[in-house]
């Protein structure tokens, strides 16, 4: 990566973050805070922030990472036991969610290092057991399906275009914004994606102000 097509991803990133937050507060205190736990607000931030720092290690780190990844597979492993010791996944919308992040990362050709597969397979054996466990999503699975499905769509369409510009990002935010204020099935989902959207972000672009980090 040049130090050009940095400073401009960089800089993208920066708008991206900037934008996506403006709609989160805008809808977090109209009636979301009311809605969703502060917890599940702050597991997500969590969330996304290891994704994106392993995102960094796996694609961009230029030096022996073996070690680091191992350490950050097994950070990714207690962060999941201490999510279902918490009751995070208790949420049908927060399993929802994990389906959707799971299958449209597989669509939109994220899913493509080892890395990746062994912890993409981790996280469907704990969401197919839950499932199975608790069978709440049954009463429901056509709204479910058709809801998860449109969103596996626009988020791999997204993966996609936004290898080519990440400005389409705030298009994908803008859609689960206006999703969100019409109220429809699921969209406390759509919500948690946007705070993961600006926790990812923020992430990157912390990591990328690290001096050691910045490439030559």
């Amino acid at each position: 990566m040049n130090r050009l097509f940095f400073n401009s991803d960089l800089s993208k990133r920066k708008i991206n973050f900037f934008f996506q937050t403006i709609l989160v507060l805008v809808l977090y205190y109209n009636e979301i805070s009311e809605l969703i736990p502060l917890k599940l607000i702050l597991w997500q931030i969590v969330h996304f922030s290891l994704i994106a720092i392993i995102d960094f290690y796996l694609d961009d780190y230029p030096y022996k990472k073996e070690k680091i990844l191992w350490a950050l597979f097994s950070i990714s492993i207690v962060f999941l036991t201490i999510s279902l010791f918490y009751g995070v996944f208790n949420a049908p919308y927060i399993r929802i969610h994990l389906a959707i992040l799971i299958l449209g990362n597989i669509f939109g050709g994220k899913v493509d290092k080892p890395f990746w597969k062994l912890l993409t397979m981790l996280n469907l054996l704990i969401l197919f057991s839950i499932e199975f466990s608790r069978n709440e999503l049954y009463s429901i699975f056509g709204m479910a399906l058709l809801y998860a499905s449109g969103a596996i769509f626009l988020l791999a369409i997204t993966e996609r275009i936004s290898e080519r510009n990440r400005s389409f990002w705030m298009v994908h935010a803008l859609a689960l914004f206006l999703y969100i204020n019409f109220k429809g099935p699921f969209y406390e989902e759509a919500f948690i994606f946007l705070v993961g959207g600006i926790a990812y972000e923020l992430a990157k672009i912390l990591i990328a102000q690290m001096p050691k980090l910045k490439p030559l």
